[in-house]
């Protein structure tokens, strides 16, 4: 599972910030009851452990410096152009355009594997104030559906300063 929370953050490494990483917490959004935060740097909350599960469902909201970029160019970059070569197995299952807290966002709903694994994300990103809102809701393909209603309650809860 760190692997894939470091594959993640690999994609946004080839992004070139050039300031050292902060945590801006210009966001709120409300979890679902009994999801636990994983730290307190990380915007990271985790579904309660279910021994039955090989992987703990996770969502995880983190925000960057747009640096003037565009939601459709940080969207291209990110998701269009860097999933497809840094995932195993990728395929977009669905995709669109939705509304959080009065922003576009652009969302994905689409499939990988990892050591044998199949998960299915749902992605989401936001543009406002010149950041970059990121949010990344994972689940192996077992319990995607179980938790589907989970992961869009808490998006769509989000709330922008």
């Amino acid at each position: 599972m760190k692997k894939i929370f470091l594959t993640i953050g690999i994609l946004f490494l080839s992004f070139s910030f050039s300031q050292e990483r902060k945590y801006f917490k210009t966001f709120s959004f409300i979890p679902i009851k009994n999801w636990k935060k994983k730290s307190d740097t990380d915007m990271v909350f985790v579904k309660p452990l279910d021994l039955r599960d090989l992987y703990q469902e996770n969502i995880t909201i983190d925000e960057y410096p747009a640096q003037g970029m565009t939601l459709k160019k940080l969207w291209n970059s990110f998701v269009i152009k860097d999933f497809p070569k840094s995932f195993k197995d990728y395929k977009i299952i669905e995709s669109g355009v939705d509304n959080i807290d009065g922003n576009s966002a652009n969302w994905i709903i689409c499939s990988n594997s990892y050591s044998g694994v199949k998960f299915i994300n749902i992605v989401y990103m936001i543009v406002k104030n010149d950041l970059m809102y990121y949010i990344i809701a994972m689940a192996d393909s077992k319990d995607f559906e179980k938790t589907k209603k989970d992961f869009i309650s808490m998006i769509k809860s989000i709330k922008i300063k």
